[in-house]
């Protein structure tokens, strides 16, 4: 929301494409340079890195101006405690199935049902359902959820695969994990250029497709050479530096300017869904890792 109101034209796709794609680059950079704390260090180090990480984004976030704001609204407290409830029973439930989580998941089903109910009735939404009118709209959310879904146990599923099938050290992994995130620096930018001069909803097809291709390689991991796992990797990082910006762009554009707030908020929570669900069936199942592939295949045609 703060790029698409700052910026106009060609440089909205641009600016898209440099901060869009942070979220990809610190998920695909964390394995890797977790991998050499955890060689070099302890995996206690993987949490206190964190402190300066954190501290460093609210002090800058401290300092920006708010010329960005937009009307300030009541915020609907019957509805957020509802949707905080409901995601918190859902995470744990989708997490725990094989042993006690259905309980939780299906009351976290029952309180989304209800969550929605009142925002249908609410003066001042959180989550601004009219949207989901427009299927342009929906099917760039649903983009945004597929690749973060996908891209999350994909990543997983690989660094467990390095480290326990073909046994390579935790520093190997990450140098393996971070060629996708490479990758992705260098298309980003060109990715949020060519947003603004051919169609966006064009160019994250072409990026879907690429990520397609890494899903589909990474199913037979345990049957690839490790040069194509790194074939792979390079795919996906392409795929997802293409797909950031453009949808982005794609899907912000399709509202007015007084409803970014509640697009961009739910475009946010489509990327989080899609790492809860993703993560959550994966430890779930909490499956065998020759098994584990069975569900990456699943996924992948999700």
């Amino acid at each position: 929301m703060m790029i698409v109101n700052e910026f106009d034209g060609v440089q909205v796709g641009s600016a898209l494409g440099i901060v869009g794609s942070a979220g990809y680059v610190g998920m695909l950079i964390a394995p890797s340079f977790m991998g050499f704390m955890m060689y070099l260090m302890d995996w206690k180090s993987v949490f206190l890195i964190l402190i300066p990480i954190v501290g460093f984004e609210i002090f800058i976030l401290r300092r920006i101006k708010k010329d960005w704001f937009g009307e300030k609204r009541p915020i609907d407290n019957n509805g957020s405690i509802l949707y905080v409830v409901s995601m918190i029973l859902f995470t744990y439930g989708i997490a725990t199935l094989d042993d006690y989580g259905l309980i939780p998941f299906l009351l976290s089903l029952i309180l989304i049902f209800a969550f929605v109910t009142v925002e249908k009735r609410a003066e001042n939404p959180i989550y601004d359902l009219k949207l989901l009118k427009d299927i342009k709209y929906v099917i760039g959310n649903y983009a945004a959820f597929a690749t973060y879904f996908t891209t999350t146990v994909a990543i997983t599923a690989l660094s467990f695969h390095l480290q326990i099938i073909m046994d390579l050290e935790e520093y190997i992994v990450g140098l393996v994990l971070i060629i996708a995130a490479i990758l992705m620096i260098g298309v980003s930018g060109l990715a949020g250029r060519l947003s603004g001069k051919y169609d966006p909803g064009v160019i994250s097809g072409i990026a879907a497709i690429l990520m397609f291709i890494s899903m589909v390689m990474f199913v037979f991991m345990d049957q690839l050479d490790f040069n194509l796992i790194l074939v792979a990797c390079a795919f996906q990082g392409l795929g997802n530096g293409l797909f950031s910006a453009p949808n982005s762009k794609y899907v912000l554009t399709l509202v007015d300017k007084d409803d970014l707030p509640d697009a961009s908020a739910m475009l946010s929570t489509s990327k989080e869904f899609g790492k809860i669900v993703s993560g959550g069936i994966y430890c779930g199942f909490q499956l065998s890792l020759p098994m584990e592939f069975w569900l990456i295949r699943i996924m992948t045609i999700y």
